[in-house]
């Protein structure tokens, strides 16, 4: 991630623009690479991009892409968003990760993996993004960053190999 994209990204979050209104745009251009495309064409005129942000984007967010479009930064939208989501969160105390399980958690579970996700990495909040894994065979794989948790059989059954083959 660059440095000016990071700094963009802080300008974003000060400016208080709701995420809604952040993640709106990230989908819209995600969704709809041409709108992409003709913010970041240099042959495309100022005031072309402008009338395309103006139909097209969250009236808060708006003035915010003209001044990407002004700098010439349009091409690297999806890395600003992306950093501004990461500083958001930390700025906000909210932990996200992913929850691989085979058969869905009962609320009770849930709670419970916030619990201990909140009590390990001191945060307020925790947003569990929930992913369907069958080959987990059975329990679940909890992933926070670059750390995973391996409560799944197929991990079980790893590591017994492992113990086994060593021996």
């Amino acid at each position: 991630m660059t440095q000016t994209s990071i700094s963009y990204a802080v300008v974003l979050y000060q400016l208080k623009i709701s995420r809604e209104a952040v993640d709106r745009t990230r989908q819209i251009l995600e969704e709809v690479p041409q709108v992409q495309k003709a913010l970041e064409n240099p042959t495309v005129s100022m005031e072309t991009k402008y009338r395309l942000v103006e139909r097209i984007f969250p009236k808060e967010i708006q003035n915010f892409l003209k001044n990407m479009c002004g700098h010439h930064q349009a091409a690297n939208a999806q890395e600003i968003f992306q950093a501004y989501q990461e500083y958001a969160d930390r700025q906000e105390n909210l932990l996200r990760a992913t929850l691989c399980y085979v058969t869905p958690p009962r609320e009770d579970q849930m709670e419970n993996i916030r619990r201990f996700l909140r009590k390990k990495y001191h945060c307020r909040e925790v947003k569990l993004h929930l992913l369907e894994c069958p080959d987990l065979i059975g329990g679940f794989l909890l992933k926070v960053g670059n750390r995973e948790y391996d409560w799944s059989l197929k991990g079980r059954l790893q590591q017994l190999e492992h113990k086994i083959i060593r021996r």
